[in-house]
Protein backbone atom coordinates (compact mmCIF):
# COMPACT_ATOMS: atom_id res chain seq x y z
CA UNK A 1 0.00 0.00 0.00
CA UNK A 2 1.16 3.39 -1.05
CA UNK A 3 1.82 5.84 1.93
CA UNK A 4 -0.02 9.53 1.06
CA UNK A 5 2.77 11.93 0.13
CA UNK A 6 2.57 15.36 1.41
CA UNK A 7 1.52 17.32 -1.71
CA UNK A 8 -0.90 20.33 -1.77
CA UNK A 9 -4.58 19.34 -2.63
CA UNK A 10 -5.38 18.79 -6.54
CA UNK A 11 -8.83 19.61 -7.85
CA UNK A 12 -9.13 16.85 -9.78
CA UNK A 13 -12.68 17.06 -10.00
CA UNK A 14 -12.34 20.57 -11.98
CA UNK A 15 -9.87 19.19 -14.29
CA UNK A 16 -11.53 15.98 -15.37
CA UNK A 17 -14.92 17.05 -15.38
CA UNK A 18 -15.84 17.53 -19.22
CA UNK A 19 -13.52 14.59 -20.31
CA UNK A 20 -14.92 12.00 -17.93
CA UNK A 21 -18.89 12.77 -18.97
CA UNK A 22 -17.56 10.89 -22.32
CA UNK A 23 -14.93 8.50 -20.72
CA UNK A 24 -14.57 4.62 -20.67
CA UNK A 25 -13.53 3.56 -17.42
CA UNK A 26 -10.44 2.53 -18.06
CA UNK A 27 -9.79 6.02 -20.12
CA UNK A 28 -11.25 7.57 -16.94
CA UNK A 29 -8.33 5.38 -15.13
CA UNK A 30 -5.80 6.45 -17.15
CA UNK A 31 -6.23 9.67 -16.05
CA UNK A 32 -5.82 9.03 -12.75
CA UNK A 33 -3.04 6.05 -12.64
CA UNK A 34 -0.09 6.61 -12.45
CA UNK A 35 -0.08 10.06 -11.66
CA UNK A 36 -2.00 10.40 -9.11
CA UNK A 37 -1.25 7.28 -7.22
CA UNK A 38 -0.93 8.41 -3.25
CA UNK A 39 -2.13 11.32 -3.44
CA UNK A 40 -5.11 13.00 -1.68
CA UNK A 41 -7.35 14.56 -4.16
CA UNK A 42 -10.39 17.04 -3.52
CA UNK A 43 -13.05 14.68 -6.26
CA UNK A 44 -16.25 16.94 -5.21
CA UNK A 45 -16.82 19.88 -2.18
CA UNK A 46 -15.51 18.53 1.05
CA UNK A 47 -15.11 15.14 -0.56
CA UNK A 48 -11.08 14.46 -0.44
CA UNK A 49 -9.74 10.38 -1.26
CA UNK A 50 -6.48 9.41 -1.69
CA UNK A 51 -5.71 7.35 -4.94
CA UNK A 52 -3.86 4.06 -4.89
CA UNK A 53 -3.27 2.57 -7.95
CA UNK A 54 -3.46 -0.72 -8.89
CA UNK A 55 -4.46 -2.31 -5.50
CA UNK A 56 -7.77 -3.09 -3.71
CA UNK A 57 -9.05 -4.50 -0.31
CA UNK A 58 -9.03 -8.54 -0.33
CA UNK A 59 -12.34 -8.97 0.91
CA UNK A 60 -15.98 -9.47 -0.69
CA UNK A 61 -17.47 -7.13 2.32
CA UNK A 62 -18.53 -5.43 -0.14
CA UNK A 63 -21.28 -3.63 -3.20
CA UNK A 64 -20.32 -3.47 -6.82
CA UNK A 65 -22.43 -0.69 -8.30
CA UNK A 66 -23.00 1.54 -11.62
CA UNK A 67 -21.23 5.36 -11.60
CA UNK A 68 -20.22 7.49 -14.32
CA UNK A 69 -16.97 8.99 -13.33
CA UNK A 70 -14.73 8.19 -10.45
CA UNK A 71 -15.59 11.61 -8.31
CA UNK A 72 -19.41 10.31 -8.44
CA UNK A 73 -18.46 6.59 -7.14
CA UNK A 74 -16.35 8.53 -4.45
CA UNK A 75 -19.20 11.03 -3.95
CA UNK A 76 -21.65 7.70 -3.89
CA UNK A 77 -19.56 5.82 -0.96
CA UNK A 78 -19.14 9.48 1.13
CA UNK A 79 -23.10 9.69 1.35
CA UNK A 80 -23.56 6.07 2.17
CA UNK A 81 -23.44 5.13 6.19
CA UNK A 82 -22.06 1.75 5.54
CA UNK A 83 -19.33 2.47 2.63
CA UNK A 84 -15.57 3.17 4.05
CA UNK A 85 -13.69 3.29 0.98
CA UNK A 86 -14.14 2.84 -2.89
CA UNK A 87 -12.90 1.63 -5.60
CA UNK A 88 -12.81 2.20 -9.76
CA UNK A 89 -12.51 -0.54 -12.08
CA UNK A 90 -11.03 0.17 -15.29
CA UNK A 91 -11.94 -2.72 -16.64
CA UNK A 92 -15.11 -5.45 -16.38
CA UNK A 93 -16.11 -6.33 -13.34
CA UNK A 94 -18.18 -9.99 -12.77
CA UNK A 95 -20.93 -7.77 -11.55
CA UNK A 96 -20.87 -5.84 -14.60
CA UNK A 97 -20.49 -9.09 -17.12
CA UNK A 98 -23.45 -11.01 -15.40
CA UNK A 99 -25.80 -7.95 -15.83
CA UNK A 100 -24.46 -6.96 -19.33
CA UNK A 101 -23.49 -3.24 -18.41
CA UNK A 102 -20.56 -1.37 -16.97
CA UNK A 103 -20.63 -1.76 -13.22
CA UNK A 104 -16.88 0.20 -12.08
CA UNK A 105 -17.81 1.36 -9.29
CA UNK A 106 -17.20 -1.08 -5.94
CA UNK A 107 -18.03 0.33 -2.30
CA UNK A 108 -16.58 -1.51 0.62
CA UNK A 109 -18.01 -1.99 4.28
CA UNK A 110 -15.02 -2.91 6.41
CA UNK A 111 -11.61 -1.53 7.15
CA UNK A 112 -8.38 -3.38 8.53
CA UNK A 113 -8.28 -5.25 5.56
CA UNK A 114 -4.81 -6.15 3.64
CA UNK A 115 -4.23 -4.34 0.24
CA UNK A 116 -3.57 -7.10 -2.58
CA UNK A 117 -2.15 -6.27 -6.72
CA UNK A 118 -4.93 -5.86 -9.28
CA UNK A 119 -4.02 -4.46 -12.71
CA UNK A 120 -6.33 -1.26 -13.96
CA UNK A 121 -7.91 -0.20 -10.65
CA UNK A 122 -7.42 2.63 -8.65
CA UNK A 123 -8.59 2.10 -4.68
CA UNK A 124 -9.28 5.31 -2.64
CA UNK A 125 -9.40 5.49 0.78
CA UNK A 126 -11.69 8.71 2.52
CA UNK A 127 -10.84 11.21 4.44
CA UNK A 128 -12.72 10.67 8.10
CA UNK A 129 -14.71 13.45 10.01
CA UNK A 130 -12.30 13.28 12.50
CA UNK A 131 -9.57 15.53 10.46
CA UNK A 132 -9.29 19.03 11.08
CA UNK A 133 -11.05 20.47 7.68
CA UNK A 134 -14.58 19.67 9.78
CA UNK A 135 -15.33 21.11 12.94
CA UNK A 136 -16.20 19.59 16.19
CA UNK A 137 -20.16 18.43 16.57
CA UNK A 138 -19.36 19.24 20.40
CA UNK A 139 -18.90 23.38 19.15
CA UNK A 140 -22.01 23.09 17.63
CA UNK A 141 -23.95 21.30 19.87
CA UNK A 142 -22.30 24.47 22.67
CA UNK A 143 -23.74 27.29 19.76
CA UNK A 144 -27.11 25.59 19.82
CA UNK A 145 -27.62 25.79 23.29
CA UNK A 146 -26.68 29.25 24.48
CA UNK A 147 -29.11 30.14 21.24
CA UNK A 148 -32.00 28.04 23.17
CA UNK A 149 -31.15 29.70 26.44
CA UNK A 150 -31.49 32.82 24.85
CA UNK A 151 -34.46 32.29 23.31
CA UNK A 152 -35.83 31.04 26.44
CA UNK A 153 -35.23 34.28 28.20
CA UNK A 154 -37.26 36.00 25.36
CA UNK A 155 -40.00 33.30 26.20
CA UNK A 156 -39.95 33.84 29.60
CA UNK A 157 -40.17 37.59 29.18
CA UNK A 158 -42.90 37.81 26.80
CA UNK A 159 -45.26 35.40 29.12
CA UNK A 160 -44.40 38.49 31.90
CA UNK A 161 -45.91 40.46 29.40
CA UNK A 162 -48.61 38.53 28.72
CA UNK A 163 -49.88 38.08 32.00
CA UNK A 164 -49.16 42.09 32.96
CA UNK A 165 -51.61 42.28 29.89
CA UNK A 166 -53.81 39.96 31.22
CA UNK A 167 -54.19 42.23 34.23
CA UNK A 168 -55.32 45.18 32.53
CA UNK A 169 -58.58 46.31 31.32
CA UNK A 170 -58.03 47.27 27.77
CA UNK A 171 -60.28 48.35 25.10
CA UNK A 172 -62.60 45.39 24.14
CA UNK A 173 -62.87 43.82 27.45
CA UNK A 174 -66.08 43.00 29.64
CA UNK A 175 -65.80 45.19 32.99
CA UNK A 176 -67.52 47.83 34.44
CA UNK A 177 -67.52 50.33 34.49
CA UNK A 178 -66.80 50.75 30.77
CA UNK A 179 -69.81 48.93 29.69
CA UNK A 180 -72.34 50.53 31.29
CA UNK A 181 -75.56 51.22 29.48
CA UNK A 182 -73.87 48.97 26.48
CA UNK A 183 -74.57 45.55 24.90
CA UNK A 184 -73.42 42.36 25.51
CA UNK A 185 -74.61 39.46 22.75
CA UNK A 186 -74.57 35.74 23.37
CA UNK A 187 -75.44 32.95 20.92
CA UNK A 188 -78.15 35.37 19.77
CA UNK A 189 -79.47 36.44 23.13
CA UNK A 190 -78.82 40.31 23.79
CA UNK A 191 -77.69 41.67 27.14
CA UNK A 192 -77.95 45.49 28.44
CA UNK A 193 -75.26 46.00 31.06
CA UNK A 194 -76.19 48.25 33.94
CA UNK A 195 -73.07 48.68 36.09
CA UNK A 196 -73.47 49.72 40.13
CA UNK A 197 -77.53 49.03 39.72
CA UNK A 198 -79.66 46.23 41.53
CA UNK A 199 -82.99 46.40 42.83
CA UNK A 200 -83.55 43.42 44.67
CA UNK A 201 -79.83 43.41 46.74
CA UNK A 202 -80.16 40.35 49.53
CA UNK A 203 -83.26 38.25 48.22
CA UNK A 204 -81.52 35.27 48.12
CA UNK A 205 -84.57 33.30 47.49
CA UNK A 206 -84.94 34.58 43.77
CA UNK A 207 -81.56 32.92 42.38
CA UNK A 208 -82.27 30.11 39.99
CA UNK A 209 -78.39 29.31 40.15
CA UNK A 210 -75.48 30.67 42.16
CA UNK A 211 -71.57 30.36 40.99
CA UNK A 212 -68.42 31.24 42.54
CA UNK A 213 -66.10 30.49 39.87
CA UNK A 214 -67.15 32.81 36.82
CA UNK A 215 -65.81 36.21 34.89
CA UNK A 216 -68.24 38.71 34.47
CA UNK A 217 -69.03 37.34 30.77
CA UNK A 218 -69.04 34.08 31.61
CA UNK A 219 -71.75 34.61 34.15
CA UNK A 220 -73.58 36.44 31.38
CA UNK A 221 -72.71 32.87 29.21
CA UNK A 222 -74.22 30.71 32.02
CA UNK A 223 -77.72 33.17 32.12
CA UNK A 224 -77.83 31.80 28.31
CA UNK A 225 -77.77 28.14 29.41
CA UNK A 226 -79.78 28.58 32.69
CA UNK A 227 -83.80 28.12 31.64
CA UNK A 228 -86.42 31.31 33.11
CA UNK A 229 -82.52 33.30 33.44
CA UNK A 230 -83.13 37.19 32.51
CA UNK A 231 -79.95 38.44 34.53
CA UNK A 232 -76.65 37.96 35.13
CA UNK A 233 -75.65 39.32 38.50
CA UNK A 234 -71.46 40.12 39.53
CA UNK A 235 -70.06 41.97 41.86
CA UNK A 236 -69.00 45.40 39.65
CA UNK A 237 -65.23 45.56 41.68
CA UNK A 238 -65.02 42.21 39.83
CA UNK A 239 -62.37 42.68 36.77
CA UNK A 240 -63.40 40.83 33.44
CA UNK A 241 -60.48 38.55 33.52
CA UNK A 242 -61.02 37.38 37.30
CA UNK A 243 -63.52 34.45 38.41
CA UNK A 244 -66.06 35.33 41.42
CA UNK A 245 -69.40 35.01 42.76
CA UNK A 246 -72.23 35.01 39.64
CA UNK A 247 -75.77 34.89 40.78
CA UNK A 248 -78.88 34.27 37.88
CA UNK A 249 -82.24 35.63 38.45
CA UNK A 250 -85.49 36.21 36.73
CA UNK A 251 -87.30 39.16 36.43
CA UNK A 252 -89.56 39.81 39.15
CA UNK A 253 -92.05 42.20 40.95
CA UNK A 254 -88.73 43.43 42.73
CA UNK A 255 -86.53 43.70 39.68
CA UNK A 256 -88.45 44.48 36.20
CA UNK A 257 -85.98 44.73 32.76
CA UNK A 258 -84.63 48.43 34.04
CA UNK A 259 -82.74 48.76 37.68
CA UNK A 260 -82.84 51.65 39.24
CA UNK A 261 -81.47 51.44 42.88
CA UNK A 262 -77.33 51.86 43.08
CA UNK A 263 -75.68 49.29 44.64
CA UNK A 264 -71.89 47.38 44.94
CA UNK A 265 -73.45 44.73 42.32
CA UNK A 266 -73.92 45.13 38.27
CA UNK A 267 -76.28 43.21 35.95
CA UNK A 268 -76.86 41.93 32.53
CA UNK A 269 -80.80 42.09 31.52
CA UNK A 270 -81.92 40.33 28.49
CA UNK A 271 -83.44 42.84 26.28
Amino acid sequence: MHLQSAVPLIPLFVSLAVSQSSSTPRALYNQVCPEYDGKETEVSHNVFVTFHCNQRPATTDRTVISASSIDECAVICSKSPSCVSSLWAGKDTTAGREANTAKSCVLYHSLGVSLIPESNVVYMTHRTKNDDLFPDDGHVCKDDKAQVEHLQVQVDDLKRQLKACDGKCEKGCFECPEYDQDHIYDRGNDYKVYCGMLDDYGWTSDDLATFSDKTPKECVQACTDTPKCKRAIWLTSQPSNQKGYCWLRDYTVRAGPVPKTKTIYSSAHLQ
